[in-house]
């Protein structure tokens, strides 16, 4: 079975604001750092790192964004 090592995820269009964003979990899982939506930012961060969209805790609007698994 081929797994992921990496993960790469750009976005593309959408309001720029913080919770249209994607939040990231510590060890202890829980959620605790935040990367605010903005077009044309590229996130690489390992596969092993469990991640969120942020939509469900504060303002947010639809989003476009590319996946990249490697």
């Amino acid at each position: 079975m081929i797994h992921n090592k990496f993960n790469c995820l750009i976005y593309l269009k959408g309001q720029e604001i913080t919770y249209n964003g994607t939040g990231f979990y510590n060890d202890k899982n829980e959620l605790d750092r935040y990367v605010g939506f903005k077009e044309n930012r590229a996130l690489f961060y390992s596969s092993r790192v469990f991640h969120t969209d942020l939509q469900a805790l504060g303002p947010s609007s639809s989003r476009y964004s590319m996946n990249i698994f490697y």
